[in-house]
């Protein structure tokens, strides 16, 4: 396999300028992975350096992802969303030796996390979960914001700032119905299916409620908030308290506002 050239920092940035998350290719998905495993290797931070490391889950329509993109903004880190976790994890098999070279690299971590378990359970079996973990843990090695698959759990034991965006069913149906061009009751029928959904991937992987409060070190209601850039800068000031300075971001182009 030929040498790694990049980090997981100048792939970021790369891609940014390139295209989105959103529409990840396996061959972009197999590229990331080869940054983090080189990222893995040599860190771009040092320990007192490492930026930000946020793990956001939201309700559907509550407008989470725009909170991120601010907050990435803000803060000069990437935001890592459903779609790349997903991209990565399905396509890891695709590079055995690759692969291999994570699953090496991030295996102190992934013990601690395994130990720190205390349901008896093998949750590394199943290969996407397995992949899945080690992407999370890799990305935790450089910050950023995490969005979803359960990165707050797979993140308990480790330094990070655990958030979660909700609202009201009725008030996201509005923002939502408002966003898409769609009646409120389909809207409620989408956030009700999403939400499941949702809770459903975090209780059949980790066997854990998404809702749990106390799996959270914020939790911020938008119903009356609709600008997303004040929900990012309360965040943003928040972080201070949690042992991030202002300036320890990572100089990384965020991506543009998306939509939801």
């Amino acid at each position: 396999m030929p040498a790694v050239s990049f980090t997981i920092t100048t792939f970021i940035r790369q891609y940014l300028m390139t295209s989105t998350f959103h529409s990840m290719k396996s061959a972009d998905a197999i590229s990331f992975l080869r940054a983090m495993v080189d990222g893995a290797v040599q860190p771009a931070h040092g320990p007192e350096e490492t930026p930000p490391l946020i793990t956001l889950s939201r309700d559907y329509g509550g407008g989470g992802e725009k909170i991120a993109d601010h907050l990435a903004r803000a803060l000069g880190v990437a935001v890592y969303d459903r779609e790349i976790l997903d991209a990565v994890s399905s396509n890891a098999g695709v590079d055995k030796y690759l692969l291999a070279q994570l699953d090496d690299k991030v295996g102190d971590l992934r013990d601690e996390w395994v130990l720190s378990l205390l349901t008896g359970q093998n949750l590394l079996a199943d290969n996407y979960r397995r992949h899945l973990i080690n992407v999370v843990l890799a990305i935790s090695r450089h910050g950023g914001i995490i969005v979803g698959r359960g990165a707050h759990i797979i993140l308990a034991q480790r330094r990070a700032f655990r958030l979660r965006i909700v609202g009201s069913v009725e008030r996201c149906a509005v923002r939502l119905a408002a966003e898409g061009k769609i009646d409120i009751a389909e809207a409620r029928r989408q956030i009700e299916y999403t939400n499941h959904q949702r809770s459903q991937f975090v209780w059949d992987h980790f066997r854990q409620r998404l809702n749990d409060p106390a799996a959270f070190d914020l939790i911020l209601n938008t119903d009356r908030l609709e600008a997303p850039e004040q929900a990012a800068a309360w965040i943003a000031a928040a972080l201070p308290h949690y042992g991030w300075r202002p300036g320890d971001g990572a100089a990384v182009t965020p991506s543009p506002p998306a939509g939801g």
